[in-house]
């Protein structure tokens, strides 16, 4: 195939290929990585700056979260949108598609706004860090429109698999938002005085503000004003419908699933002990693979519905192929840091003096965590193939219906008959993630094409 890529493909190489994947899926990898590191250094401030300050951003984050969380879902979906108009070539529609995203941004913006006493006072106003908590929250309110407003734009590269370009102005967002950052919390003698919480709550603000700008005029430029018609901004509500009936159960499941996995950790702080020491350092180190599985779903949802428009069957089972293979390459990278090196890394983990019944469960929890890496990808490949095909109303009902059984149940009875000790924690949630995800495979060989079309406005 020649590599001179048309505006018909999502990338040079061979379609559901395994260079297509890493070409698309390696930018959207060190996209997330990039988000986790200055998630990282605002804490990291915050904490040198007060205690407090940590405490407050953690508690407001989580608010913040509520609001923007279930929203992003569904606006991710534009993405499968955009790669099925890519797939049957008609780039005129992609414009209109993201255009409904951004009304949905600022539509939902202000009806958050008489949400906002509610959570203020369920989730923030009894607590002690009230002074600090209320007043960042309130200044973290434009994020509530520009957090959505960035999904959106991003899901016009993502879903035409263009994503250097986004690499690259979320890049100097989070340059700007580095170096402003600490230079806000702590001020700097004889310009300005510290401003801790509402330091890092500008920098924030700052840093997304240059990205929607940039990603914005990006957008409406010329070039893509008369290839994908993106300057077509009126409201359809049709087309805003077709992406809501998709979008919508997607981030309900997730919002289930959220939930069942609060409910183990819940269950598993009740029980103390091995168990949540063994649970707590697994989730302390998935830091390091956490990013890797964030930028392959993002590339499985446009590549696979890209394949969904194609209605090729075969595509299908050569892209899941590729998937697992990228997988298993992944796997072998982090047996460098969980197995090789698993002691350094709990030495640096916990500097102090640990016994040899502790060192050895921790070790456990380095090698079942490759497992769960395995477990935790393959269900984002089957999950968000379905998703690519727009059968996330199965997702939604399954989760409802039978996943408490799956996940919850099946962990709970595990650990409370002694079929599971602690150094298998993380084995036992492998296990439970592989269960909807096989059942997710199953449904996914109904599908040579998806059911739900696309609308013709």
């Amino acid at each position: 195939m020649s590599k001179s890529q048309n505006t018909s493909t999502l990338t040079a190489y061979p379609v559901g290929s395994l260079q297509e994947f890493i070409l698309i899926a390696m930018p959207l990898i060190l996209l997330a990585l990039s988000e986790s590191l200055i998630k990282f250094g605002d804490r990291l401030c915050l904490s040198r700056y007060s205690i407090e300050a940590l405490e407050a951003n953690s508690c407001t984050l989580s608010l913040c979260a509520l609001f923007q969380l279930p929203l992003l879902r569904v606006i991710s979906i534009t993405q499968a949108f955009i790669a099925q108009y890519k797939a049957n070539n008609t780039l005129h529609k992609i414009g209109a598609c993201v255009w409904q995203m951004i009304w949905l941004s600022l539509i939902t913006s202000i009806l958050s706004l008489a949400l906002i006493p509610l959570g203020i006072s369920y989730f923030l106003s009894s607590s002690p860090l009230q002074g600090l908590t209320v007043p960042y929250f309130y200044t973290l309110l434009p994020l509530n429109f520009l957090m959505p407003l960035t999904a959106a734009l991003s899901a016009f590269y993502i879903g035409k698999g263009e994503v250097k370009n986004l690499l690259s102005l979320t890049f100097l967002s989070h340059f700007i938002f580095f170096i402003l950052d600490p230079l806000l919390i702590f001020g700097i003698s004889g310009l300005f005085p510290p401003l801790g919480l509402q330091g890092a709550a500008l920098a924030k603000i700052t840093s997304q503000l240059l990205l929607c700008t940039l990603l914005l005029k990006n957008f409406l430029s010329k070039k893509n004003q008369l290839l994908y018609q993106t300057n077509d901004y009126q409201l359809r509500p049709s087309l805003l419908w077709e992406c809501l009936r998709i979008g919508v159960p997607r981030s309900l499941s997730r919002i289930v699933l959220l939930f069942q996995w609060a409910s183990v950790i819940r269950f598993l702080s009740l029980k103390g002990g091995d168990y949540l020491l063994a649970y707590s350092f697994g989730e302390s180190i998935h830091f390091f693979f956490l990013f890797i599985v964030d930028g392959m779903s993002q590339a499985i949802i446009s590549i696979g519905a890209y394949i969904a428009a194609l209605k090729q069957k075969e595509l299908i089972t050569k892209f899941q192929k590729t998937v697992i293979l990228f997988t298993l390459l992944c796997t072998l990278a982090l047996c460098i840091p969980f197995y090789i090196f698993a002691d350094p890394l709990i030495h640096f983990m916990f500097p102090q003096s640990l016994s040899l019944e502790t060192l050895k469960l921790l070790r456990s929890c380095c090698f079942f965590s490759l497992f769960f890496f395995i477990a935790q990808s393959l269900n984002s490949l089957a999950h968000n193939l379905l998703t690519a095909f727009y059968d996330t109303l199965f997702q939604l009902f399954y989760n409802i219906l039978f996943s408490w059984i799956a996940v919850y149940y099946f962990f709970v009875w595990s650990i409370e008959s002694g079929l599971c000790p602690p150094d298998k924690v993380w084995l036992l949630s492998s296990l439970s993630l592989m269960i909807p995800s096989a059942v997710y495979f199953l449904r996914m060989r109904k599908f040579t094409h998806p059911k739900i079309k696309l609308s013709s406005s």
